[in-house]
């Protein structure tokens, strides 16, 4: 998020519980407006955040039915949204917040918001015997085939991601 302020400018607001950074305040190009709601709040913490025109909204972390539509609806509302989502792959963490929207197994719907709101995913994986976590990420607007990828979210096809994930992670290597 900072680098986005700094690099690209514009307002950005943060709703977390806890802020595990301090990320308020002025950066070259922009301002971040940081705060601090119990995740029950999140989506007060939306509307609130709204009326600063945030380009970047970031939630941190999202670990409850109503942080996960109120990030989600801030997505199709045409923001920037960058959250946290705990999984170990990006099939686990998008189902993870998948099954967060729709906790009872509807989840047609939320697979096709999901596939329209989402332009990266990133996978951290922590290990004890590794000292910096090895990261996997999937770019959708740099894999060949981009509507592709929004194909296998919106019919849940998760597993199929990681064939796109292994690819990118070639092409990008070899450059």
């Amino acid at each position: 998020l900072k680098t986005f302020l700094t690099n690209f400018g514009g307002v950005a607001a943060t709703i977390e519980d806890p802020p595990e950074l301090a990320l308020g305040g002025t950066y070259p190009k922009g301002y971040c407006y940081q705060t601090e709601l119990p995740e029950s709040q999140f989506e007060e913490g939306l509307k609130s955040t709204l009326r600063f025109r945030p380009k970047y909204i970031f939630f941190g972390e999202i670990r409850s039915q109503s942080a996960a539509q109120a990030a989600i609806r801030a997505g199709l509302s045409g923001h920037t949204v960058l959250a946290t989502v705990h999984g170990g792959s990006i099939p686990a963490a998008l189902l993870n917040l998948a099954s967060m929207i729709a906790p009872h197994g509807r989840t047609d719907h939320v697979w096709r918001s999901l596939a329209e709101t989402i332009n990266v995913v990133s996978c951290m994986q922590r290990s004890k015997n590794r000292p910096a976590p090895e990261a996997k990420s999937l770019i959708i607007s740099a894999v060949q085939n981009p509507e592709g990828v929004r194909s296998k979210i919106r019919s849940g096809l998760l597993e199929q991601l990681e064939n796109d994930v292994d690819q990118l992670r070639n092409r990008t290597s070899r450059r």
